[in-house]
């Protein structure tokens, strides 16, 4: 029964996966057919941020960088790109419009594997189909979004994972999807440092008002601290790793006095490496809209996220079909969550992602996707819950025939959504010309939107960009 189990999980997560990754083909199957959109016979990416971590990894794969260009050497996707150009016979090129394609689609496998904890994955295969082309979540890990938005996630729903399967199953295995997730999810993306600490602190809460008796809880508490420490990765995976020793081989030591030094020394590290400056960071550039320095002045100096669409504020029906493609499923999916949380109250640990969605009515559009993997499986939920509730003999049938009226709106977003590529081919022909002829010192000034391409293509020098704006 249980090998039976583990192939119908695999087949669903198969399906699942290929159809995320299929519906991201259109978007490459209509640009290719545009000449403008191609450089050195491949596509160019439709992001601009994605030209920063394009200059890290090109600057990685030659080996050094100039000093004072603002280079993306060393940064998580810029890595990852160069690791994939050095052991896989494809181009950079290649690679930054392929990538999220086939990263992106990763977030079905997680979705599934939650609905296996809760001994049923049919209702979040449903919810995987739906998350995976959502329209928020499409439009910004399409084919060509060549940016760390592929896995922000895919990541934290490895870490929902854990927490759940710990519920569940109490295995010392759960303490490391826990903790390593997260710790992939700080280095991969530094912003989710904030989402880290919410989901820490929420675990905590749930844990004291419903499961202050788990011994269990309290040490993936500590592992989850560990995690978004601030302290240099390897020592982070080096305590991890001392730490889940200790439990593996000498539980019989963690008297509760030994459980309170532990987690008084975890804090103190915290607190040691400045684990509040992010958080008071994000909170300030994304919901402190201050519009001057002082009232008693006559010029008002905007600040700087007021002039990025993706941080403007969206009106409700937008925010509905984001998140969901449309208004009917999203407040499917809401109900559907609430009861999923009524059912199975280790969902509450879901809510800081839910919340940060909803923080898109007045932190901008681009806080949507948080949203759209729980919703999605409140959706799920909700269908086989009304179905079997209602008795239907061919509940996959009809559940199927629903779970197709669902996407529909989110491919015909997929088929209507064709953003072009950032530059077009005889821009990209100026600056290559530029580069030619430009010394490394020289700089090319334009606005912040066009900077790390014109690094990219000219390889000069720039004044702002997209994160010094």
């Amino acid at each position: 029964m249980q090998l039976l189990n583990r192939y119908q999980i695999s087949i669903f997560i198969i399906i699942a996966y290929l159809f995320a990754l299929l519906c991201r083909m259109e978007w490459v199957l209509w640009a290719s057919g545009y000449s403008d959109f191609i450089w050195n016979n491949q596509l160019m990416i439709s992001t601009n941020d994605g030209y920063a971590y394009a200059e890290g990894a090109r600057d990685m794969i030659a080996g050094f960088h100039q000093p004072n260009d603002l280079s993306y050497y060393g940064t998580s996707l810029s890595t990852l790109t160069f690791l994939q150009c050095k052991v896989l016979p494809f181009s950079l090129e290649t690679i930054m419009v392929y990538l999220s394609i086939f990263l992106a689609s990763l977030i079905v496998v997680p979705m599934i594997l939650i609905g296996k904890e809760f001994g049923d994955a049919k209702p979040f295969f449903v919810a995987s189909l739906i998350a995976s082309i959502a329209n928020s979540y499409y439009n910004r890990t399409m084919a060509g979004y060549y940016d760390t938005d592929m896995l922000v996630i895919v990541l934290p729903l490895f870490v929902i994972w854990g927490i759940i399967r710990l519920h569940f199953k109490g295995d010392l295995i759960s303490f490391l999807i826990i903790s390593l997730s997260m710790l992939a999810y700080n280095w991969w993306y530094p912003s989710s440092y904030t989402l880290c600490v919410a989901m820490t602190i929420f675990y905590a809460i749930y844990t004291i008002v419903f499961e202050r008796k788990n011994l269990r809880n309290y040490q993936a508490i500590l592992f989850m601290i560990l995690a978004i420490t601030a302290a240099p990765y390897a020592v982070r995976l080096g305590l991890i790793i001392a730490l889940f020793g200790l439990i593996y081989f000498r539980a019989n030591l963690l008297s509760i006095r030994v459980m309170i030094g532990l987690f008084v020394s975890v804090l103190a590290l915290f607190v040691i490496f400045g684990g509040l400056n992010p958080i008071w960071f994000q909170a300030k550039f994304y919901l402190f809209r201050s519009l001057g320095d002082s009232s008693s002045v006559s010029f008002y100096f905007y600040n700087v996220n007021q002039t990025i669409m993706e941080s403007g504020r969206i009106d409700l029906d937008l925010f509905t079909q984001r998140i969901s493609g449309h208004w009917s499923v999203f407040i499917a999916g809401v109900i559907g969550y609430v009861l999923l949380c009524f059912k199975f109250r280790i969902f509450l640990v879901a809510i800081p992602m839910v919340g940060l969605g909803f923080l898109a009515l007045k932190g901008g559009l681009r806080f949507t996707i948080y949203a759209v993997p729980i919703v999605a499986m409140g959706f799920g939920y909700l269908l086989y819950y009304l179905l079997k509730r209602a008795k239907i003999a061919k509940i996959n049938l009809i559940a199927f025939i629903i779970t197709v009226a669902a996407l529909i709106p989110s491919i015909v977003h997929i088929y209507y959504y064709k953003p072009s590529s950032v530059l077009f081919k005889t821009e990209v022909n100026v600056l290559d010309k530029l580069g030619k002829i430009a010394k490394r010192d020289d700089y090319t000034l334009a606005w912040w939107d066009y900077g790390y391409a014109i690094r990219y293509y000219s390889d000069t020098k720039t004044l702002i960009d997209g994160g010094k704006h």
